[in-house]
């Protein structure tokens, strides 16, 4: 497989307005307009996250559908196996269990299979 990146996009926190999360809390968004991929198929490989809460957890969801849990909320990164694979018009959200402190902020990494028949 050969991979060609398409850049990182980044989403600072702000205090939750979603009614999946808790009033209060930190929410990150990743819209398609913020995405703003246009390839078939292009994955998520890699997603970094700092400036959380001190002893937080952070939930992620892929289309309001549970993706991934951080158990260290403040400072992590995410580096899988089998990357995410994602299309065009996909939101990812994260969720934070505590709302102190400074905004965190996300940043997601993409690239795409330039070998994909898709």
């Amino acid at each position: 497989m050969g991979y060609r990146g398409l850049g990182v996009r980044t989403a600072t926190a702000k205090l939750n307005s979603d009614p999946v999360n808790n009033p209060g809390n930190w929410t990150a968004t990743l819209a398609p307009a913020d995405i703003a991929i246009n390839h078939n198929y292009f994955e998520l490989y890699h997603l970094a996250l700092r400036n959380g809460p001190s002893g937080s957890t952070m939930t992620w969801f892929v289309d309001n559908v549970f993706y991934e849990i951080t158990s260290h909320g403040d400072l992590d990164s995410w580096n899988p196996n089998q990357a995410l694979e994602m299309t065009p018009g996909q939101t990812l959200k994260f969720f934070w269990n505590k709302g102190t402190g400074s905004a965190p902020v996300v940043s997601a990494f993409f690239r795409y299979d330039t070998f994909s028949t898709r």
